[in-house]
């Protein structure tokens, strides 16, 4: 994988949200008022699991504002096995900077966690993003290991049967779709309780 030379996020695009004072850890705005309030943006350093209720009903769209945010500096965006190839002229009309994107296909889990942790220690990477169906804890606790004191975000698309299932990631999403607007719960974070039923617009992508 190419080594690229990481800068520091700007102090304008990493804060803290008010619901989590103790937590030192950065964040980054995820675009969504609604969301952000709640949480304070999306947490970077820690592995955030997305579940879709089911695939296609805009899951990878609550994640494009902090990507377009993300892509305008130096760092890559990396793209780990994604189910369709990335549509460029979508992600840049979305405000994705796509000449920072790298994309790396393979299905095999082994090599997409080998991938993860390269690019996390490597520095190159500004968000790292996965998809898996059947991510075991083993990956996913090596995922979230190679993330940690980083401020990189981490994001892992699992099937729906998985979001029932107990595993180490500190953060899990449950994306749900109905007519223009999506809906996602946080039954589980790091720093707070479970969090339902918080509306976001849908983004076409």
């Amino acid at each position: 994988m190419p080594h690229h030379i990481l800068t520091a996020l700007p102090p304008t695009q990493i804060w803290k949200g008010k619901d989590h004072r103790t937590n030192t850890q950065p964040h980054i705005p995820s675009g969504f008022d609604a969301l952000d309030e709640r949480i304070g943006g999306w947490p970077l350093g820690h592995l955030i699991e997305i579940s879709p209720e089911q695939t296609g009903i805009g899951e990878i769209s609550i994640l494009l504002p902090a990507l377009a945010q993300l892509s305008q500096g130096t760092q890559r965006l990396l793209f780990v096995n994604p189910p369709y190839i990335p549509y460029a002229p979508s992600l840049f009309s979305k405000g994705v900077n796509i000449n920072n994107i790298l994309v790396l296909q393979t299905n095999k889990l082994t090599e997409i966690i080998w991938a993860i942790e390269q690019a996390s220690r490597s520095k190159s990477c500004c968000a790292i993003i996965g998809w898996h169906t059947e991510a075991n804890d083993q990956a996913i606790r090596r995922y979230q290991l190679a993330l940690e004191n980083q401020k990189t975000l981490g994001v892992l698309f699992t099937k729906p049967a998985l979001r029932k299932k107990n595993n180490p990631a500190p953060w899990r999403i449950i994306v749900r779709g109905a007519q223009s607007q999506i809906w996602i719960d946080i039954p589980k974070r790091r720093g707070g309780g479970p969090i339902s039923s918080i509306p976001l617009p849908h983004l076409k992508h």
